[in-house]
């Protein structure tokens, strides 16, 4: 919530679009787990009840539920993409005016590799927290929830069950993740080993001229080593 707070400084007005995104894709989950519901009506009527009369009905409301959950859907995302390509115009205009503030200093410690994928690729790189994980999220968390209910009122001793070995999944997988630590530390490494390759590439017909090679740039080889060896241990982890 923390990230999102700090993109949403920067676009206050679209905080109300966000709050409808959110509110199309539960609704969306709503209707994408309704016709689980109705098939199961459907299969009670005629095998338990030895009833088809009512089958009809439902078939139609799973079918309308679909079409539904298409459109909704689509609405979400659209309102979603709406906030992302507003949130990365304002991004790219508050770095460009931070740019043009700054000293001459700050040019000399930063290369201008870092500085344009800090301004340029970063906020490009916010288009899919916001377009996409703002519904996904709020879907990933509505489908789960609505899956219980549906499945307790199916029968709730199954549902039991699948909520215990959801549980031990979740535990599993957090023991997996690996440590975070390390993960910042790597990410870090392929930032600068990135930042110092397009200094190397705008670098390259000076090294032509003087013949020289990737161990002369020593910024450059210093990271791309460090990623090596941070990669090599990620390998063996």
């Amino acid at each position: 919530m923390g990230v999102y707070k700090e993109l949403f400084h920067y676009i206050p007005d679209k905080k109300p679009q966000a709050v409808l995104s959110v509110v199309l894709s539960v609704l969306a989950s709503v209707l994408q787990i309704l016709p689980f519901y109705f098939l199961w009506k459907i299969f009670q009527d005629i095998v338990v009840y030895q009833n088809d009369t009512q089958a009809g009905m439902w078939s139609i409301r799973i079918v309308g539920c679909m079409i539904a959950y298409t459109i909704v859907y689509f609405a979400a995302l659209w309102v979603s993409h709406l906030i992302a390509f507003r949130l990365e115009t304002n991004l790219r205009k508050a770095g460009i005016h931070h740019l043009m503030q700054a000293s001459f200093s700050f040019f000399d410690k930063n290369p201008s590799g870092k500085i344009r994928k800090i301004i340029d690729d970063n906020a490009a790189e916010t288009h899919m927290t916001v377009a996409h994980l703002i519904p996904d999220n709020a879907s990933a968390i509505a489908t789960p929830i609505l899956m219980f209910i549906v499945m307790a009122m199916v029968d709730w001793p199954m549902a039991g069950l699948l909520l215990l070995v959801t549980g031990i999944s979740a535990w599993q997988m957090k023991g997996m993740m690996g440590e975070q630590d390390f993960m910042r530390k790597y990410q870090a490494a392929l930032e600068r080993m990135n930042a110092e390759t397009v200094e190397y590439v705008r670098g390259m017909p000076v090294l032509k001229v003087f013949r020289t090679t990737v161990q002369s740039f020593r910024a450059l080889y210093a990271s791309i080593t460090s990623y090596a060896k941070l990669a090599y241990e990620y390998s063996l982890s």
